[in-house]
């Protein structure tokens, strides 16, 4: 039922192997097909966009990637899958697995990719962050076998699963051009980020496929209440170290809204910094929002006497309607200030 990955594991040099689902395996390979991407010692580089009007395909394909690599390297592991909680809600099953992975993936493709995203009214932006590929073997000859695999025509890897039967069928990304092209009519991207550009390059002129995408945030804008919703945020893996990924993610993106907050005469000075979890997460995501300061929103309502508790509801986006939701909130003037002292105090920690 289960067999041993060797490439599967922490973070660090030593690949000490997970034992995942046999659905995950090729015929005849030892290896997952899940991506192994290690970041190593890679600089991770960051952009913000404004979605939809600014957000490509090559951007939402590295986002898809990032999720789904996240989610099925988390619960794809026999400790998950045949635990009691595991039992009930998969039934041990990675096919049950994955439809709940593409479920989700759904609600976010809806806020990210969507003109009107359901019960999202804000301005909605994308915090990704990525680093370059590198081949560390360029100017070395190869063997005749290895150059021939290496110049065959590669099949993503979700493809890949989904051809296996592992993952469902690919769900077809929308085509961003197309929406971009109707949202322009009624918002024009800020000055403060460059602009994607659809056909795999980029305003400053990098190629799309130059690129691995590490971990994503994206974020809504209450202009009215002063607030920023963090929709939804992965890290491509939870086994690697996050704790300043994440931070970087949050504080670009805070530091775009509040550029377009001073080109806005009618909004509201950014103070509200907010998310949600699932009380039945994995504990390397549901402990998250507290890691990066955040308390639970009640409490925070108790120690911001001021602050309208409305700020922190969305009626008509879903998966706030699960009574297994959780909502935390901070300041905005807190987060950074924990932010500018984590890496120094180690208050942002790593896994």
């Amino acid at each position: 039922k289960y067999q041993l990955c060797s490439e599967c594991g922490g973070g660090g040099k030593s690949r000490t192997g997970k034992w995942r689902p046999r659905e995950l395996f090729e015929q005849s390979r030892k290896t997952c097909s899940l991506p192994h991407i290690r970041a190593g010692d890679a600089l991770a580089q960051y952009r913000v966009l404004e979605t939809p009007l600014e957000l490509s395909q090559e951007v939402l394909g590295g986002v898809r990637d990032v999720f789904f690599d996240c989610h099925l390297s988390l619960y794809a592991v026999p400790t998950v899958l045949e635990s009691p909680e595991g039992l009930a809600r998969y039934g041990g099953s990675v096919s049950r697995l994955r439809a709940e992975v593409d479920a989700l993936w759904g609600t976010v493709l809806d806020t990210i990719a969507s003109a009107s995203p359901a019960g999202l009214p804000g301005k909605l932006y994308l915090s990704v962050a990525w680093i370059d590929k590198r081949n560390r073997n360029r100017g070395k000859k190869k063997p005749p076998a290895v150059a021939a695999a290496r110049d065959r025509p590669k099949v993503p890897w979700l493809m890949r699963l989904a051809l296996e039967g592992s993952v469902a069928p690919m769900r077809p990304l929308p085509d961003m051009a197309a929406i971009a092209a109707g949202s322009s009519a009624r918002s024009e991207p800020s000055s403060s980020s460059p602009t994607m550009l659809g056909g795999g390059a980029t305003a400053d002129g990098e190629e799309a496929e130059d690129r691995v995408y590490m971990a994503f945030l994206a974020a809504e804008w209450d202009r009215a209440g002063g607030a920023l919703f963090m929709v939804q945020m992965a890290p491509r893996s939870v086994y690697q170290p996050t704790g300043e990924t994440y931070v970087e993610l949050v504080r670009r993106v805070l530091e775009r809204v509040r550029a377009d907050v001073r080109r806005d005469e009618g909004a509201r000075p950014l103070e509200h910094l907010w998310c949600w979890t699932r009380n039945q997460a994995h504990a390397r995501l549901r402990s998250v929002p507290e890691r990066l300061g955040f308390v639970p929103v009640e409490r925070y309502c108790r120690e911001h006497p001021d602050c309208d508790r409305d700020v922190f509801q969305r009626p008509g986006y879903l998966p706030l309607a699960d009574p297994d939701v959780a909502v935390f909130a901070t300041s905005v003037h807190d987060f950074l200030k924990l932010a500018g002292k984590g890496s120094r105090l180690g208050i942002i920690k790593s896994e």
